[in-house]
Parts: C-alpha cells; structure tokens; sequence
C-alpha cells in the first residue's frame, strides 16, 4: 500500500475546483465530477459514502487518469510549463457486511498543482520557479441503511507533499512531507423509487510543509501552514427507466484555510449537471461543471502574492466537459473509461498572466464479486 501511495502521489494534479480533482474515478470523472447523489460504486467511498448501500454485492476498483495540462506563464516574456503529464491511479474496495451495513476502503489522490519553468532564460522574470503539491487521502468507511435514508461516515488519513523553488537565492530544495487526519460524511435520502436527495461534508485537514521557503526574505526557509478547506455539496438523482440525471451544488472554504487565505484565494462555489443512460450491458455518461473562480485578481494585495498564485499555482480551471463508458463485460467484471475537457482559462495581473487547459483520459476496471 505504500508504494501505491508513492505511485498516487508521483507527479502533480492539475484540477478544476482550486487544487482538487473533480471526481475520484473513472465513472465519477465521466459525469464531470457530479456524484454525490448517484452511486459510483468503489468511487461512492471517497465521494459520498452513504451511497454504498445501494451495493448489493462486494467490489474492488482499480483504475488511472492520465493528464495532459498545457500551463502556460507570462511574466516579461511568455513560457510553457514543462509539466506536461500526468499519471494517477485509484485503488479500493467494499464488502456488504449484512443487508443494511457495508464497509470500504479506498486509496485516492484528491488534490494537487505543479509547474516547471526552471529551463526558462533569467530574462523571462519567472525567476525559474518550480513547484509541486500532491495530495491523497486512504479513506475507510462504514455505511448503514435505515429504510429510506442511508448514512455514511469515513476517517481519512491524509498525506501531502510540496515543493517550492525558484532560481532567487536562498533556494531550498527538495520536498516537505507531512500527514494529518480528517472525516467526511454523506446522508442519502430516497423519496421514492425516482428522487433521491444527499449532501455531504468534508472536514479542514492541516498539513505543515516545514522549512518550504524563504517567504520573508530572511534568509531562513520559513514553515507553510497550509490546511486543505472544509467542503460541503448537494445533490439530486433524478431516475427514469433507463436514465439518470445528476445535478449538483458544492462549496470550498478557501478564503478561511490557513496557507490559501494568506495567498489570497476566495471560497468557491461549483455547479454540474450528468447523465447517465443505460442500454443493456453498456452505460453512456456525460456531464458538464462550472466553477467560481478561486483566484481572483481584484483580491491579490501585491505583485508576490499574484506571482505565487500566477506563475507558482495557477489553480484557473473552472470548466469541464466530460463523457464516457461503462461495458459489463461479464456479470462479475466492468470496465470504464472517460474523457474530461478543460477549454483554456486565463488569468492576468498587470505584467503576469497564466492560462491553464487540460485534457485527461481515464481507464479502470470494477469486479463485482
């Protein structure tokens, strides 16, 4: 399990609301991250647990979202981000106690940024900045049907990873690491056959990347107190025969988390629609997701603040088209695979601006025992 958190946590993320990766899977990722009323299986433990129920049998999950960001940065003059790739795997699994409890247990990166101008010439004011953040959570869960509503509840054990360097002496290097520990919990109600209705809440999780940078110009590689923000969403199914419709409201803390509210960043707010269509053994997915910005150039008190933000985590993305496919091959075994399109986002203060646009590709497999 190590290793596989190793393998999670290899390269940096690149994600729509601030820096978290919409969705946890293949399936999830294929309705644009817009899960948390409608069951996804394996994917449903790091989402919203208390859909889990709906299983009515056990099931492992493995799968891999490769990204290809095209991050671009403009100080005097305009550079392409070397970090162009990405590869991130998910690992989980649920086992139905009885008719009414059930168990998982998941492995998922969630959260990440990273850029690499160091090949840059000095003359390019983006002073060779490199940076790298990763985030990943081992989530276990339990989940319990009390007739019409179900509640889940998980314990995550988070881990994180930064890097932060730039050409300007004192340059510090290499990674700091540090883990910490969190909750999230999910309700899910069934009004009837057709309507359900859930919400769910993540709790701040606080990581200390110590001596990360010299952020005063001290001299001395100062200790970033970053905390990943609470989050809470909604969500409505809306089932008809062989269609589902998924509509979802979120909301992300930034403004009031240590580490991002002292780079100015602003609560955001996310808006999606999934369908869902089921045609035998295949099932069409497709989904849209709108986000508020988290970095805003009217709330950036300074040119280092907006430098940081610009150049060093250029968390702009805030659309997502995707789509995708789920073939049960056999009764036990069912494979996925999902496109999601980010179109170019552009942010500038005065001489700097950032444009970010990613394309990724998921594959996975379910086997249902």
């Amino acid at each position: 399990m190590r290793r596989f958190a190793l393998l999670c946590l290899a390269l940096p993320l690149f994600a729509t609301e601030g820096d978290n990766l919409i969705g946890a899977g293949v399936k999830s990722r294929a309705v644009a991250g817009n899960g948390v009323a409608k069951n996804f299986g394996v994917e449903s433990i790091f989402i919203n647990p208390s859909l889990l129920t709906d299983n009515t049998n056990d099931e492992a999950a493995l799968g891999i979202t490769l990204f290809n960001p095209t991050v671009t940065a403009k100080n005097r003059t305009k550079h392409k981000s070397d970090f162009d790739f990405a590869a991130i795997p998910y690992i989980g699994y649920i086992h139905r106690v009885d008719d009414n409890q059930i168990l998982g247990l998941g492995l998922f990166s969630v959260g990440g940024m990273g850029v690499d101008y160091t090949d840059t010439p000095p003359t390019s004011g983006l002073a060779g900045m490199q940076s790298d953040l990763a985030y990943a959570k081992l989530a276990m869960v339990y989940a319990k049907s009390l007739g019409k509503l179900s509640i889940g509840i998980g314990i995550d054990a988070a881990y994180g990873r930064l890097k932060l360097e730039t050409a300007t002496p004192p340059n510090h290097e290499g990674f700091r690491h540090d883990v910490g520990i969190g909750a999230h919990i999910g309700v899910h109600y069934r009004f009837n056959e057709y309507i359900g209705f859930a919400a769910t809440y993540t709790t701040p999780v606080t990581l200390h990347y110590k001596s990360l940078y010299d952020f005063d110009g001290d001299g001395n590689a100062d200790t970033l107190k970053l905390t990943q923000p609470q989050e809470s969403a909604v969500g409505l199914n809306i089932h008809k025969d062989t269609w589902q419709l998924c509509l979802q409201y979120k909301k992300i803390w930034w403004a009031e988390a240590d580490g991002y509210k002292d780079f100015g960043w602003s609560n955001q707010e996310s808006f999606g629609v999934g369908i869902v269509y089921e045609d035998g053994s295949l099932t069409y997915l497709a989904g849209i997701s709108y986000a508020t910005a988290a970095i805003k150039a009217s709330h950036l008190r300074s040119f280092s603040q907006a430098f940081f933000n610009i150049v060093g985590f250029p968390a702009i993305t805030r659309m997502h088209y995707a789509g995708g496919l789920s073939w049960r091959v056999t009764p036990k075994i069912r494979f996925n695979l999902s496109i999601v399109y980010a179109p170019k986002a552009t942010l500038r203060y005065g001489p700097l601006e950032a444009t970010n646009r990613q394309r990724s590709l998921a594959l996975g497999i379910d086997y249902i025992f």
